[in-house]
């Protein structure tokens, strides 16, 4: 590394630890609880590492530094007391909310939840005072993170505050998805918010979650850098539906870590959907860990102005007889960007394999560009696998046949990228929330 970048690592580091300090100062007497021990064990982890440039394989076209140079300030719980819920995407899905406004878990704005034995929906402040919550804790989240040596999973670790924690138990099917809506409202300064969700599904259940990152419009100028961690262990059986939808406007900054733990016969699915921000970066990471497991990851990137997004996906096969399937989406418009890394990862005992992995990508304009790297790494011989990716325009005969039935070119453009991506939601099997989609993309 040069003079120059470390130069620039040390004075990033030295950033974050002075605001590391006034973070610690404001907690007064919760300084010593286990959750603040986390935060500075990441702290401490992150000042051993550097934050990713170019020469980062995993980061080699997208550059941080337009995020990093902000000098971020921390909401305060009084900046969030918004006297209602503001409009957000899926207002009008039928679901169990669960609100925070910049980045404080608001009860008063949130649901009932269903009176279910055993299940369990706190902060992680609040799951500390249950023996059984607070070790679970500890082995899903807190020991997980100290293994993990991915510099922004510890920065957002360190500044996180209401992290939330969800248990189902075992053999429980929630009847409505867990709906967790971030609201940003910018302020006068650069804004950063940490949130981290632990889901646990145990044996036998079922469940959905949908998670959404929105800011609330304001006149403030700065930008919202919202750096969040989501985990989910799926245990024997289990079922887990996720769906991601962010719509951050368009000077704000989203990145978004997915990781995933799942055991034998478990099934899991996550869609992300892609619709704002000036830099969105994803990163998910399954971890096939027992036989008969079942991964589906899907996306769709909507891209406009001189928006980046950024999906980097990591699927782990490393037990025999399991199955994943990953396709990816993007419509890019005027000089957006889009990135495609896609890892599968086939282990020697993994025999029986199935993995299909696909990218596609439609660009409407001449200046739009996408970078695309689809993946397999095999080591075991009996398998079925499959990658691929697409990068293409417009179809003429497509749009002059619908422009011949009466439709404006701009009609007819806009009808033909909804049919494009639409082939992934058709995957979803929940006709509400692609309603929802539709209506947001249009």
């Amino acid at each position: 590394m040069s003079t120059q970048l470390i130069d620039k690592d040390l004075e990033l580091k030295q950033r974050w630890n002075i605001l590391f300090n006034s973070f610690e100062q404001s907690l007064n007497g919760h300084k010593f609880t286990p959750m603040h021990v986390m935060r500075q064990s990441s702290m401490k982890i992150m000042e051993e590492m550097s934050f990713p440039t170019l020469r980062d394989e995993d980061w080699k076209y997208t550059a941080v530094a337009r995020i990093l140079n902000n000098k971020y300030v921390l909401p305060s719980r009084e900046e969030s007391l918004a006297s209602e819920l503001a409009p957000h995407f899926g207002n009008n899905l039928d679901t169990y909310k669960l609100v925070f406004y910049n980045g404080y878990f608001r009860k008063d704005l949130s649901s009932e939840l269903p009176l279910i034995s055993g299940l369990t929906v706190c902060t992680f402040d609040e799951a500390m005072n249950d023996a059984i919550s607070r070790d679970l804790i500890v082995q899903h989240h807190h020991q997980w993170i100290g293994r993990q040596n991915r510099i922004f999973l510890h920065l957002s670790t360190s500044f996180s505050k209401d992290n939330i924690f969800i248990y189902i138990p075992s053999g429980v099917h929630l009847e409505k998805p867990i709906h967790i809506v971030h609201l940003a409202s910018p302020i006068d300064e650069a804004l950063m918010i940490s949130p981290q969700t632990l889901i646990i599904a145990e044996r036998g259940s079922s469940s959905r979650f949908i998670e959404t990152y929105e800011t609330v419009s304001t006149d403030a100028s700065q930008p919202v850098f919202i750096n969040a961690l989501t985990r989910i262990v799926l245990n024997e059986n289990a079922c887990v539906d996720h769906f991601k939808v962010q719509d951050i406007n368009p000077d704000s900054f989203l990145i978004h870590q997915l990781d995933t733990d799942q055991k034998r016969d478990s099934r899991f699915m996550t869609f992300t959907a892609d619709l704002g921000a000036r830099i969105a970066r994803n990163e998910v990471s399954a971890h096939l860990k027992a036989s008969n497991t079942y991964t589906q990851l899907y996306g769709i990137t909507v891209g406009t102005k001189d928006q980046h997004t950024d999906n980097l996906s990591f699927i782990d096969h490393a037990q025999p007889r399991c199955e994943s399937r990953e396709m990816y989406k993007a419509v890019l418009a005027d000089q957006s960007r889009g990135v495609f890394t896609g890892k599968v990862m086939v282990r020697q005992d993994a025999q029986k394999t199935n993995a299909f992995q696909q990218n596609n990508t439609l660009l409407i304009s001449p200046k739009a560009r996408m970078d695309t790297k689809p993946q397999l790494e095999i080591f075991a011989d009996d398998v079925k696998c499959s990658h691929g990716a697409t990068i293409g325009q417009l179809d003429k005969e497509s749009l002059f046949y619908l422009m011949s039935r009466g439709l404006s070119r701009k009609e007819a453009a806009s009808l033909l990228q909804f049919a494009f991506v639409a082939e992934v939601l058709d995957h979803l099997s929940f006709p509400e929330f692609e309603q929802e989609i539709a209506k947001a993309y249009s």
